[in-house]
Formats: structure tokens, sequence, C-alpha cells
């Protein structure tokens, strides 16, 4: 797929020509899976991508939402899941490397740079969804691999530990 048709990519030439703040929406199949292993947005599925454009002079701040549907399993159950995924990530693009720049240059991080009025905001979505989607998701509620709660005081063993028993 090419990087022009993504949903993840944004013109963002017009704010910063005319310094007037835009919102923009993309709308189309993911390019790449987003999300871990066991529930994520799979590649070609419908992803919608709104984007705020506010110029900086040199640069711009992007504040973009993505909403798409989940598609995963419970690890405890295996059943299918589809919950709604939200997404919010928030960035600067710079014209060039000196639009952000301290004393010493080691220290900084220089913002993703905007190519040919343009910005890809793929790689923050991925970020984002490694850092707040579960590697492990369960069903809401109850699960059918829950395990129950003993009805005694006494300690209950769970038979899937019962052979390492003879190690402790």
């Amino acid at each position: 797929m090419n990087n022009e048709s993504s949903p993840y990519v944004f013109d963002v030439g017009n704010a910063l020509r005319s310094g007037i703040t835009e919102v923009l929406l993309n709308e189309g199949p993911t390019p790449v899976r987003v999300g871990p292993e066991m529930i994520a947005v799979p590649e070609g599925k419908q992803v919608r991508v709104e984007a705020r454009i506010n110029p900086l002079g040199d640069a711009v701040m992007v504040d973009a939402t993505l909403d798409a549907e989940l598609e995963g399993q419970c690890v405890r159950c295996l059943a299918d899941l589809r919950p709604h995924l939200h997404l919010d990530v928030q960035e600067v693009f710079g014209v060039d490397e000196d639009f952000i720049q301290g004393d010493d240059p080691e220290d900084d991080e220089v913002p993703p740079l905007i190519e040919r009025d343009t910005v890809d905001l793929q790689q923050l979505f991925l970020d984002e969804a490694g850092l707040n989607l579960p590697f492990s998701p369960v069903c809401e509620g109850e699960c059918e691999g829950d395990v129950p709660e003993p009805d005694t005081e006494e300690e209950v063993r769970d038979i899937r530990w019962a052979g390492l028993e003879k190690f402790l």
C-alpha cells in the first residue's frame, strides 16, 4: 500500500501556509496490524482517524484520534472479543531538524519531520496501542474460564500447578 493512501497520512501544507487550524478526517483500511498478538486491529480492517492540525510557524502540532474495532480472543476461555478501540495521540512535527533544539542537542529529541507537506501518524498509533492494549485480554464480566471462588476457608489448590508440588 502506498503511503499517500494510508489513513494515517495527513496533508498539513494548508495549515502551515495559512496559519489556520484544520480538522481532517481519514478513513480506510489499516496497512499494518495495530496492537499486540491476542487483540488488535488486523491489517486491512477499517479505521477512522481524525486529526486536528495546529500550525506553529515552522511546525504543526497534531492531535489525533483513531477509532476501530479490535479483534481478539479471551486468554481464559478463548471466546472471540470485538471491543471498540479509541486511541489519542499528540505530536509536534517540524519543517526541519532545527525547529526544537536545546543547549545540548544530544539531550533533545528532534521532532518528526514534515515530508512533502504530509505527516504520518502510523508509528504514533502503533506505540500507543502497544502501551495501552492488554497483552492478555479477558472477557468483560463473567467468563467461562474464570476459576470459581472456594466456598470454604480451606486452601484450594489449582490442579494446573499440581506437577510443581514436588519441587516445593
